[in-house]
């Protein structure tokens, strides 16, 4: 009797941890459109993959997905987060683009304009409803993205033009690598200061000295070289004024890709700004957090900025 009762207890135990595990793995969900250009005919780089909320009437609230670096924005399927937007009603886009500075935030813009504009018009996107996310590499996109102040700048090649007065509703972000750690950036400097075309090593070193004693929130008040600054411009920080929209941003200790100490920090130089952050932090998890560990407060997130 023993024995069959405890082979009863595993089998239910068994049962129980497939059941859990299937329940943790993302549905599969195909796009409404798939290869949507949002780039010049014919570039196949510049594409997106739209998925639409079932039972919804537009104009539909959107989120505008970056995938890290490598990788393609068939990553967020895999990981079930545009399962996850559509479910709460919104309307989830994966973005392809490349994932080098600064052509990766030339297509983020070129993405975000023609959410805008073509999307819009053609799918029934919300203007005033739009909000990004990202993972890893694609969480300093979507920051960068909320932080700029002269997008027309970085975008020269764009066949849609941003608004002026698009803003974003809200950052969302999975170990974003926000190079928010003032100092790596200033040693950055001090260990190669060949390397800055058009400066001399004796200005380089000169000038980390003053950043390393000026507050980043003064770093754009200096009188820099232009080479120097283009540097400082494809920072996240580099940018914030306290115009940002409210952020979540999710990390794991564990993380020996990208530090979770990046999304502290950054998550403080916004909140000294006074921009609303939410930290989410997984003591467990390793590099980009598993979607169902933070599903519920992804949710929260979206229904307090759209609705």
């Amino acid at each position: 009797m023993k024995a069959r009762w405890l082979f009863t207890s595993i089998c239910a135990w068994v049962i129980l941890w497939i059941a859990a595990a299937a329940a943790a793995q993302p549905r599969r969900l195909f796009p409404d459109g798939s290869n949507v250009s949002y780039g010049d005919e014919g570039d196949r780089n510049r594409v997106v993959d739209v998925f639409l909320p079932v039972g919804v009437e537009p104009p539909y609230p959107v989120v505008l997905m970056f995938h890290g670096s490598p990788g393609d924005k068939s990553d967020h399927v895999r990981s079930g987060i545009p399962q996850l937007i559509v479910d709460e009603g919104y309307v989830a886009v994966a973005v392809r683009y490349y994932t080098e500075l600064p052509d990766a935030y030339a297509d983020a813009l070129c993405a975000l304009a023609w959410t805008y504009t073509q999307g819009a018009t053609d799918w029934g996107f919300d203007p005033e409803r739009v909000a990004v996310f990202g993972s890893s590499y694609g969480g300093l996109v979507s920051a960068w993205l909320a932080a700029i102040d002269e997008p027309a700048r970085f975008m020269p090649d764009c066949p849609y033009a941003l608004p002026e007065d698009a803003r974003l509703s809200g950052v969302a972000a999975n170990a974003g690598a926000f190079q928010a750690l003032s100092e790596y950036v200033i040693q950055a400097f001090e260990n190669a200061p060949d390397e800055i075309p058009d400066v001399a090593p004796t200005e380089v070193l000169t000038i980390a000295s003053t950043l390393r004693e000026t507050p980043i929130n003064e770093w754009r008040a200096l009188e820099l070289p232009d080479a120097i600054r283009m540097q400082l411009e494809m920072l996240p920080f580099y940018w914030v004024d306290g115009n940002e929209p409210p952020h979540l941003l999710i990390h794991g200790a564990g993380d020996s890709v990208v530090p979770y100490e990046e999304s502290y920090e950054y998550a403080g130089i916004l909140i000294r700004r006074r921009v609303s952050v939410e930290l989410v932090l997984d003591r467990l998890a390793g590099h980009v957090v598993a979607p169902y560990l933070f599903d519920k407060e992804l949710a929260t997130f979206l229904h307090r900025i759209f609705d």
